[in-house]
């Protein structure tokens, strides 16, 4: 069995939205970042996880540019 992922498209721009690899502020988008469907003991599931990822460079969003320079020395 296959599953189609969907991932939403709909950009916006907040006051305080940093993209984490350019720190540059930037517009984004929320993807499904999940492992997909899964079975445990004869259950059935989905793993979803949604996360907002940035239009320029397809990373992580920050509301605090400081944090963007953290998470790149990690």
């Amino acid at each position: 069995m296959t599953s189609n992922p969907t991932t939403r498209r709909e950009t916006t721009q907040f006051e305080g939205t940093f993209c984490g690899d350019c720190t540059e502020p930037c517009e984004y988008y929320l993807s499904d970042e999940g492992e997909g469907p899964y079975e445990f003991w004869g259950q059935t599931g989905v793993h979803v996880k949604i996360l907002p990822t940035s239009t320029c460079c397809q990373a992580d969003v920050f509301a605090n540019p400081e944090l963007t320079r953290e998470f790149k020395e990690f």
